[in-house]
Order: C-alpha cells, then structure tokens, then sequence
C-alpha cells in the first residue's frame, strides 16, 4: 500500500528555503506545483524573491562602502544577546535593530526578517541600508538635523518645499495611516548631491524614520529618479498603509490635531 506524502506547509518560512533551494527534492516539486496551481502562492513566492534580491543587493553595496562611525556604534551595541558562533536560533521577540549585523551572512539575516516580522519588513529594513548615506549619517549634529526634518513632518502639509538654513530641501509629499493605526508620511529630502525618498511614522509623538532610498536627481535640479528602488518604495507602503491616502483636508486636519491617533 501506498504512503501519501503528508501535507506540506506552505508558510514563508518554507517558501523562503525553496527559493535558496534548501529543501529535498520531493518537497522542490511540491512547492514547484503548488505555485503553478495557485496564483496567490505565485505572487508571495514573488514578493519574497524580490526581498532576497533586494537584501543580497544591499549587503554586496555594504561591503564595498566604509561603515559610518556613528552606525557602527549603534550596531556592534548588542547587550544580553548571543555570540556570533552560537547556533541557537534568533528568539521571535528579538528587536528587529539586529538586522545590519552585516558580518553574519545576508542569507541569514534575510531569513531572520522574513520568519519574525515578515516581508515587508525585509523590504522596508533594506532600503533603510541602501539609504544609509550622507544625508542622515556625515552631519556634525544629525540630532538637530533630525529634529529640523520632525519639525516640518509635523507642521508642514504635503507639496510644500522647505528650505534650511544649510541649504538642505525637505519636502512633504504624502500622508497615510499605517496598520498599525500610526501617522506616518512619505518625504523628499535633498542635500547638495544627495538625495532621498523616505517614509517615517508617528510613534510617542515624534516622527521615525522607517524606510529609505537614496535617489538620484535630474539635470533640472527638481525631478528625480529612484530607478528599481522606486518599486521597493511602493510595496513598503502598501505594506504600511491602511487604506488609501489621506486627503489634502484630512491631512490638515492631523497636523492641527498635532498627529494624534484619538482624533482619527
């Protein structure tokens, strides 16, 4: 008599072995048919793809780049947690803040963000890398250059252009409330050379950054392009957002609450 194979669990956690091809061959065809049988197993299978790239395309530019003094200290800060040669696995609770330990292998960290907070903090976790630039890291007083991006975040509604005193442009662009019923905003900021798209959402009143993309402008000064990133951008947010965007009235109306979560 014939033994059925058992069912097979087709969760990120398995779906993500299949696309390193760490699973046997039996079960390779299974997840092989069941993603030609199911059009919705078809696009998860894609989204994690396209956070594995984005993840190994992060981490190759990262080797190539010297760390900033200011980021290596927030990274090599880890209190209460295991040595880098421990095999006991990542506990489910552990702050995602460990994901740049860029010294364990991006396969590693990858599958850590997608089996404890999901894709879409994959996605959003490596355009924060990719973003680590001049523009928020080589400032003589980032706190006060943050504490100038927050202002505006908080006063300033979508399309209006604020310039600083050091020449840095800081735009608005829109704002919606995330899953997790949080204010958070999509931002342009520009500083001499650099440039980047960002999200930041609301959390016990002030704004956190929470993903971005370095840009590049055009020749005109004003436009820019973020080339394949620009669909990374996308699907953080429509990962974050609940709903749609909130309108210019509805956008007022938050910044004279002063972003509060009450009044939604």
């Amino acid at each position: 008599m014939n033994q059925q194979a058992s069912p097979i669990n087709l969760d990120d956690e398995l779906l993500s072995a299949f696309l390193d091809a760490e699973l046997s061959e039996s079960d390779m065809e299974r997840v092989r048919q069941a993603i030609n049988d199911n059009e919705e197993l078809a696009n998860r299978i894609a989204e994690l793809s396209m956070a594995d790239t984005l993840v190994q395309q992060t981490f190759s530019e990262i080797d190539n780049k010297p760390v900033p003094e200011a980021i290596t200290q927030l990274l090599t800060t880890e209190p209460n947690t295991t040595t880098e040669n421990d095999s006991s696995p990542e506990k489910p609770n552990d702050n995602v803040i460990q994901f740049p330990w860029w010294q364990r292998t991006g396969q590693k960290i990858k599958n850590g963000l997608q089996q404890n907070y999901g894709v879409a903090a994959a996605i959003a976790l490596t355009l924060v890398i990719i973003g680590t630039s001049p523009m928020f890291t080589s400032s003589d007083n980032p706190s006060q250059q943050w504490a100038e991006v927050n202002n505006i975040l908080t006063h300033q509604q979508s399309g209006t252009e604020v310039t600083l005193d050091d020449g840095q442009i800081i735009q608005p662009q829109a704002s919606f409330i995330s899953k997790n019923n949080q204010f958070c905003r999509q931002f342009y900021r520009q500083q001499n050379a650099n440039a980047t798209e960002n999200i930041a959402c609301r959390e016990d009143q002030q704004w956190q950054l929470v993903a971005s993309v370095t840009v590049e402008k055009s020749l005109s000064g004003t436009q820019y392009n973020t080339a394949s990133n620009d669909k990374a951008l996308e699907t953080t947010i429509d990962e974050l957002i609940k709903g749609r965007f909130l309108n210019a009235a509805e956008e007022s109306q938050a910044i004279n609450n002063n972003w509060s979560t009450e009044h939604q």
